[in-house]
């Protein structure tokens, strides 16, 4: 018969089989095991400061400037791309300018984003099966001491007869 008291060993089961896969799928399965929410964030920060730049980019080279909303894109790609001014190479086509540190600018923020977003990933499982052995191993201590708690019995404990209770009594 099982002891009620013996603690119960909980479930452990870390789904990393799911997640350790190659390709898009499985990137995607674990971008959506860390819980979604800081995820989308690095996402749409990427997708407006793509969109910026891409601003940028497009009234460089066809010319022209930019209006209302555009015009505070334009101005806001300006900052984005100040670190990158020494690759200062601009092409010229057909009377057009194309800003090599505007695409420089682009590539580096996008691989910033794909950086944060793998390094999320890599610390959310590295969080979670830490979790997982640190349970295992408290588990296996509480098995440990709860077995050297219990005293081994040879026969087991038999309660005096009320006869036998009687009998001690005379005597």
């Amino acid at each position: 018969m099982l002891n009620s008291h013996a603690p119960s060993a909980p479930n452990y089961s870390l789904p990393l089989g799911r997640y350790v896969t190659t390709g898009a799928r499985g990137f995607g399965r674990a971008l959506w095991a860390v819980k979604p929410g800081p995820v989308l964030l690095i996402l749409a920060v990427e997708a407006f400061v793509q969109a910026c730049l891409g601003v940028r980019l497009y009234y460089a080279f066809h010319g022209g400037s930019p209006t209302g909303i555009l015009d505070e894109m334009h101005d806001i790609s300006d900052k984005l791309v100040s670190p990158f001014r020494s690759w200062d190479g601009n092409v010229v086509v057909n009377k057009n300018i194309f800003e090599i540190s505007t695409i420089v600018a682009m590539d580096a923020y996008l691989f910033a984003a794909v950086g944060a977003i793998v390094l999320l990933v890599m610390a959310r499982t590295f969080v979670s099966f830490g979790r997982y052995v640190t349970r295992r191993y408290r588990l296996r201590r509480e098995r440990r001491a709860f077995a050297t708690l219990q005293p081994v019995l040879e026969e087991p404990a038999v309660a005096p007869t009320s006869s036998e209770i009687a009998a001690d009594q005379v005597a």
